[in-house]
């Protein structure tokens, strides 16, 4: 087993319905994901970036939701802070702390430029 010594910060780079369950009643299976993580103490700061701050207002709606269904806050840092941007996550990157994985939860045609950037900050 691989003692853990410090917590794990995480960027997610995507709104949709993997991540928090956008266009449905459900949650998704990341945002989920990262609230077992912290249940069991291996979370950091967690960040997520959008492009449109209609998906981080539906994301952060959920997130809401699953504090109460928890019955613990996972504090998260959503980018873009007030209008679209769709390089929002390459400020969030410049802002993560590490040690800091990512998440690119973003549409195929996307993938490889995201990842990409993401490879060259973390």
């Amino acid at each position: 087993m691989i003692e853990n010594k410090s917590p794990l910060n995480i960027l997610v780079i995507g709104t949709g319905m993997y991540v928090c369950g956008r266009g449905t009643k459900e949650f998704g299976t990341i945002l989920p994901a990262i609230y077992e993580w912290k249940r069991n103490n291996l979370l950091g700061d967690v960040y997520v970036a959008g492009v449109h701050k209609e998906g981080i207002n539906i994301l952060k709606r959920k997130a809401d939701e699953l504090n109460e269904l928890f019955g613990y806050k996972v504090g998260i840092k959503f980018y873009p802070v007030n209008d679209n941007d769709p390089d929002a996550y390459k400020i969030a990157l410049s802002e993560i702390s590490k040690p800091a994985c990512a998440m690119v939860v973003v549409p195929d045609s996307l993938h490889r430029k995201i990842a990409g950037e993401t490879i060259r900050y973390l």
